[in-house]
């Protein structure tokens, strides 16, 4: 092997962590060059955003929308600074997403080296929600990085000998990052039970009342950050009806086991593969097991930060679901290869060479499989601009637009560049529902002529909104024109 290191790596593991690296850039910038059109949550942010002042930010946002505020105050900055466009919107989140590549690898480091510390950062830099989320107009890449670097702050925090000055100057930042990611008071959760841990079994009278200190300063910075921060957005009923299904079940205890189940399924494909998450859940069991044996702290934060993720499911305030987990993913591709790492550690040299080419093939498949689909042929949730793009193109005079609710953030947002007059457009149509939710009625009323209707055909459809309105233009009118761009609609009725 070439003796010849940069820190611990050697030069062929430099040159494999910097093609992993790049590529990791290069699909995000990729897929945020496409110039996809914004989707529901962009739009409806975007207009939050856009039409209030940095005040009315800290209340409840309007189209079911919740954000931390300082995310909020940066995209209105970009916003004032630089315009509305979509690639406007997206560069914050673009530049967290990148962020995070390069603060992880400073976090990994500290815990890996050789091959381990490469297969690590290409599991980040291959992910496949962290990559999606890099270029959309949302705050979940700001949480990754905010939770990556909370975690690397603890790392001095949590030694043994950590100069006072450090320690309460790194208190301070970690508590207003708060500001910045909702998720952070979980890994905030669990650098404060570290911090106990460490303190009490010292058995050093001097180190528990700077504990006490510590997380009596949190407490006290985290009343603001909830009350102008967190609080509206757990004051959105509707939100809370949108996450029902992703709390722990209360109401039916007997499902508890497999809604566990699932949730260890999930966090595990969010950071591998579909495919390969059996590989991943293994490794991951083991990587517990090592850094319970080890007393590795700033793991045991990690930890702590998925138990208090997991609590606030439990007590039904922070969904275990999908891209409210990507926080996690330094902690959960960690966990998983320090627990291959263990895993190996007791089989002699010719099995551990072929572990390691078992998993250089997943890891490899990870990748490709990253690169198809946010490189080769990527793909976007919504496309409502070149829906709108189409009825422009065959506009004529007299047309009407109906947004249903679903959709009219979109309309709102796009209405200046589709150009179609405001008389024309009819937003926030929902149907009223007869027997056998045969719908009798719309919310407003139609004429007869030529109508536009756009609607959105994701999960948003599932809420009542898009198909009562759809079926009630279909039994009043023939439909002339159906365009179908990405799960968006515009379809045009003739209406007797």
């Amino acid at each position: 092997m070439n003796q010849d290191r940069v820190g611990n790596l050697t030069r062929p593991q430099v040159a494999v962590l910097a093609g992993v690296v790049a590529v990791g850039c290069l699909l995000r910038i990729s897929y945020y060059g496409r110039g996809f059109s914004f989707f529901h949550d962009e739009c409806a942010l975007a207009l939050n955003i856009g039409r209030r002042s940095y005040a009315a930010l800290s209340t409840t946002l309007a189209y079911d929308q919740a954000a931390p505020l300082g995310f909020l105050y940066l995209i209105k900055v970009f916003m004032t600074a630089f315009g509305r466009s979509e690639g406007v919107l997206r560069l914050l989140p673009l530049l967290c997403g990148i962020g995070a590549i390069a603060c992880f690898y400073r976090l990994s480091s500290q815990f890996l080296s050789g091959w381990f510390l490469v297969g690590a950062n290409a599991l980040l830099c291959v992910n496949q929600v962290a990559i999606s989320y890099s270029s959309q107009t949302k705050q979940y890449s700001g949480e990754l990085l905010v939770a990556t670097l909370m975690l690397l702050l603890s790392i001095p925090m949590l030694r043994s000998h950590c100069r006072s000055r450090v320690f309460w100057t790194n208190s301070v930042v970690l508590a207003s990052l708060l500001w910045f990611s909702f998720s952070a008071i979980f890994v905030l959760a669990g650098i404060g039970l570290a911090l106990a841990l460490r303190e009490f079994s010292q058995g050093n009278m001097a180190s528990r009342r700077r504990l006490m200190a510590v997380l009596s300063l949190w407490s006290l910075l985290l009343v603001p950050v909830y009350i102008w921060s967190v609080r509206p957005g757990l004051a959105n009923p509707a939100l809370r009806a949108m996450w029902v299904q992703e709390y722990f079940p209360w109401h039916t205890l007997a499902q508890a086991p497999r809604w566990l189940f699932d949730r260890f399924i999930e966090v595990s494909t969010n950071n591998f593969n579909k495919r390969l998450w059996f590989l991943a859940a293994v490794s991951i069991l083991f990587g517990v097991a090592s850094i319970i044996r080890r007393r590795d702290m700033v793991m045991i934060a990690g930890c702590g930060a998925v138990l208090a993720c997991l609590g606030g499911a439990v007590v039904q305030k922070y969904p275990f679901h999908g891209r409210l987990l990507l926080f996690l993913a330094p902690v959960i591709i960690l966990l998983t290869v320090l627990g291959y790492e263990w895993i190996r550690s007791p089989f002699p040299r010719w099995a551990r060479a072929g572990l390691d080419g078992v998993a250089g093939l997943a890891v490899l498949w990870c990748t490709a499989s990253a690169v198809n689909a946010y490189g080769v042929r990527p793909g976007f949730s919504d496309e409502p601009r070149e829906a709108l793009r189409y009825v422009r193109a065959n506009w004529q005079p007299g047309d009407r637009v109906y947004a249903t609710p679903s959709s009219t953030p979109c309309m709102l947002y796009y209405q200046r560049f589709a150009d179609i007059p405001s008389s024309a457009i009819v937003l926030d149509v929902s149907a009223v529902d007869g027997a056998e939710h045969v719908p009798t009625a719309l919310s407003a009323p139609v004429a007869p002529g030529r109508d536009w209707l756009l609607e959105m055909r994701t999960p948003w459809e599932k809420r009542g909104e898009s198909v009562p309105v759809y079926e009630y233009f279909e039994s009043r009118g023939r439909l002339i024109k159906q365009m179908d761009v990405e799960w968006t609609s515009a379809l045009l009725f003739e209406v007797h």
